[in-house]
């Protein structure tokens, strides 16, 4: 309680603070601000055809997550080891970024009203979209269809249901044939606030005043991932591939947040074999944000991704061996999404230095 953090208002023209649009208002957070209210309700085969639905309403205050969510889906089983899922969200901050008032006249006191402009990554109310820390506060649109056929021996998913992503796939599955697809279209109509991420050092870094954040996407954009499993012989083989849309850089130099940028296409594919104790997988990647690992955050995006891995599993415990080489495409650069970011993929500056080549070792012990 008692926390300050400034918000814009708008008024009229040069009617606010120095001679500008806008006027700054200081805010002092209270109890409220920390309270989050969340109603859920689930009906499993409720009504008739439908195996699950689900409608979720969140309200977080300012300190409790800066968002008001609305989401629902439908899931049903034409088969029998078929399920269908259809689901919405909806989401929106609370208090949203702030936009950059520009003051003065170029040899006259020109520059930035202090108080505007995107807050910092760790600031009150800062807008988010953060795939590390997992919060995502920003305003959202999104439907995501989900096909599950699964007639195998266990669960599809690791984790999370209806989410078809490789992290999420339970690889001891044993099935002669399964597969996973999922196809989202999603919109994200205003930015974030500045972003943060870590560094080649193990460093948090966030980004310097002026930086855009996350810029809003140009209208609706897609995505789609499919992951196929099946068993040939003592093997068990699973295929995982995706594509999309991808907002791929914002203008140092375009102080306006509601600004709207160019999106790229990316993709990839990966192949994995388990015979026994050991896993083995190759794959490739396209326009793809990397190298992995230590600074992964929005990150950079390389034109190209060749990966192998070798994994040794005796009972709990795993040791791994992977390798990533990451390669220019057509001589095009590549950078920073986020502060400091060109405007085009061709733009000299920020670029990755490439080529990289990782190689990785890594083991758990469990007792």
């Amino acid at each position: 309680m008692g926390q300050t953090y400034q918000v814009l208002k708008q008024v009229g023209a040069g009617q606010g603070d120095q001679a500008s649009g806008y006027e700054v208002d200081a805010v002092s957070t209270t109890a409220a601000d920390a309270l989050g209210e969340t109603l859920r309700l689930v009906g499993q085969h409720a009504l008739p055809g439908v195996e699950e639905l689900s409608l979720l309403a969140a309200y977080d205050g300012v300190l409790a997550g800066d968002k008001t969510t609305v989401d629902g889906y439908v899931s049903v089983r034409p088969q029998k080891y078929l399920l269908v899922t259809l689901g919405g969200t909806w989401q929106k901050p609370l208090v949203g970024v702030n936009p950059t008032v520009i003051v003065g006249s170029p040899g006259n006191n020109f520059g930035i009203l202090p108080g505007s402009g995107p807050r910092a990554y760790n600031a009150i109310a800062t807008v988010s979209q953060n795939p590390l820390t997992g919060v995502n506060n920003r305003e959202m649109t999104q439907i995501v269809a989900t096909f599950e056929f699964n007639p195998g021996l266990g669960w599809f998913y690791k984790y999370r249901p209806r989410v078809v992503q490789d992290w999420n796939f339970n690889t001891d599955l044993d099935t002669p044939l399964s597969n996973g697809l999922s196809l989202r279209a999603f919109n994200e109509p205003t930015g974030t606030d500045r972003m943060s991420y870590v560094d080649s050092a193990g460093t948090l870094v966030g980004e310097p005043v002026g930086a855009s954040g996350l810029l809003p996407t140009n209208g609706w954009l897609w995505d789609a991932s499919d992951i196929l499993a099946f068993r040939t012989g003592a093997a068990h083989w699973w295929l995982v591939g995706a594509t999309g849309d991808q907002v791929a850089g914002t203008s140092p130099n375009d102080f306006n947040s509601q600004n709207q940028v160019f999106a790229n296409q990316y993709l990839s594919g990966d192949i994995n074999m388990r015979a026994g104790q050991f896993t083995a997988g190759a794959g490739y990647a396209e326009d793809v944000y990397g190298p992995d690992d230590w600074y992964q955050t929005f990150g950079v995006i390389i034109g190209r991704r060749y990966r192998a891995s070798l994994e040794w599993k005796q009972g709990a415990s795993v040791i791994s061996l992977k390798y990533e080489a990451w390669r220019d495409k057509n001589g095009a650069t590549y950078h920073f999404v986020g502060a400091s970011v060109p405007a085009t993929p061709n733009s000299p500056a920020m670029t990755a230095s490439a080529p990289v080549d990782q190689l990785m070792v890594s083991y758990a012990l469990n007792f």
